[in-house]
Parts: C-alpha cells; sequence; structure tokens
C-alpha cells in the first residue's frame, strides 16, 4: 500500500527505466500510478549511459533490466555507480546465475527483482529502495545492497509467483 509520506517522497522522484522488451509499457503505468514525478526510459545500454550522462543529476533510480541490448545492464549498473555512486539502482533479471548476482552485488546493485513479477512485488521494492535512499528519517537511511542469498530467495519467490499467477489478476509475465 502506497501512503501519503510515500506519494510525497515518489512525487519527487525522477526515474530512468531501462528496458527493450514490453516491460516498459507495464512499468511507465505503474510508475506514474504511485506519482513518480518524471519517468525516463531508454531502451538499451548505450542510451541508457548517455542519457544518464545528459540528464546528470536530474535522475534519482534507475530500473534496468539485465539483458538490455548494445551494454547489459551490468555494464550500466558499472557507470552509474564510476559517475553517481549514490543512485539506487534497481535490477531486473529473469535468468540470471549466481555468479552474475554477486557481480552484480560487487558493482553496488541497491535491490533485484527476478522476473517474472508481480505489480505488489514491483510496487514493494521501487517504494522500499526509495525510502531506504530519499526518506529524511535518519534511521531509515541505512541502505544494504542486495546480497545474493537475498537475490537467490527472491527467484525462488518469483517461481512461486508464476505458479500463482495463473489464477492472479495482478501478475504480469513479463
Amino acid at each position: 500500500m502506497v501512503t501519503t509520506a510515500d506519494r510525497r517522497m515518489l512525487s519527487k522522484l525522477r526515474v530512468l527505466v531501462v528496458d527493450d522488451q514490453d516491460m516498459l509499457a507495464l512499468l511507465v503505468p505503474f510508475l506514474q500510478d504511485i506519482d513518480v514525478r518524471k519517468i525516463y526510459r531508454a531502451t538499451d545500454g548505450v542510451t541508457a549511459i548517455e542519457m544518464m550522462n545528459t540528464l546528470r543529476p536530474g535522475v534519482q533510480m534507475v530500473i534496468c533490466d539485465w539483458d538490455i541490448p548494445k551494454r547489459n545492464g551490468l555494464d550500466v549498473l558499472k557507470h552509474v555507480r564510476r559517475n553517481f555512486v549514490d543512485i539506487p539502482f534497481v535490477m531486473l533479471a529473469g535468468q540470471v546465475t549466481a555468479e552474475a548476482l554477486a557481480a552484480a552485488q560487487s558493482e553496488g546493485v541497491t535491490a533485484y527483482l527476478a522476473k517474472p513479477f508481480n505489480v505488489v512485488t514491483l510496487q514493494e521494492r521501487v517504494i522500499a529502495t526509495a525510502r531506504a535512499h530519499y526518506d529524511p528519517k535518519p534511521q531509515e537511511k541505512d541502505a544494504q545492497p542486495v546480497d545474493v542469498q537475498r537475490a537467490q530467495a527472491d527467484a525462488l519467490e518469483s517461481e512461486l509467483a508464476v505458479e500463482d499467477a495463473e489464477t492472479a489478476d495482478d501478475a504480469w509475465d513479463i
């Protein structure tokens, strides 16, 4: 559930969404629904990096698919960490190995979300990530990078969500 305080915080947030598939069409209305201030879209890694450089410091969160053309999500993450150290970075991925997750963790990924996922899970992850980085309460400011075990648990949870999605109206096949 999105609280009034969440909406106030999110209304200041500018998000870059990077994906080359239909997820863009699904993510943008969701982000608009939770009152995100501005949504930028890129369909490949090169465009995402160019947008980050051009919009500096206009992007306050990146939601990026792992498997995108021209540069992958890990390359985009590396660029963001080298040039925009403290921007929250949410990685979306389908089939990713534990080694790949460890690489993302070592590069400073903020959160990981396994595909397919449902609307509630996405909403919770975006809001929790925004709270951890932008909520003025100091006790909630200390966000920890995602660890591989958590990401693997998310992948298992996502598999279970797929089984439940056959009967759920809010599930997305991404």
